[in-house]
């Protein structure tokens, strides 16, 4: 039993990942996304310049290609290195707001 758990926990831990990243990447796509207003606000204080509805699009699909990078072997560093701004961008709320 703890060797079929053991076989089983990187692929359910990778499609975990995949279904969290790319559900709200697909959130932010179609405007149900719970963080919105965080996001524009933010958005307002540090890019005035750039327009809300194309940032959250891009946000959205950045997600996603995060999740997708995720369920695809082979791809976890490549989802790693796109995870490490996300990140780092997910946490500027604490320090900015």
């Amino acid at each position: 039993m703890t060797e079929f758990l053991r076989k089983i926990s990187y692929p359910l831990a990778r499609l975990s990942l995949f279904i969290v990243f790319f559900w709200f990447g697909a959130l932010k796509l179609i405007g149900y996304s719970p963080a919105n207003e965080l996001v524009r606000s933010l958005l307002g204080k540090l890019l005035p310049f750039v327009a809300f509805d194309m940032f959250v699009i891009a946000l959205g699909i950045y997600e996603m290609l995060i999740g997708i990078c995720f369920l695809i072997p082979k791809w976890e560093r490549v989802g790693i290195a796109l995870l490490l701004p996300h990140m780092a961008s997910t946490a500027m709320p604490l320090i900015f707001m």
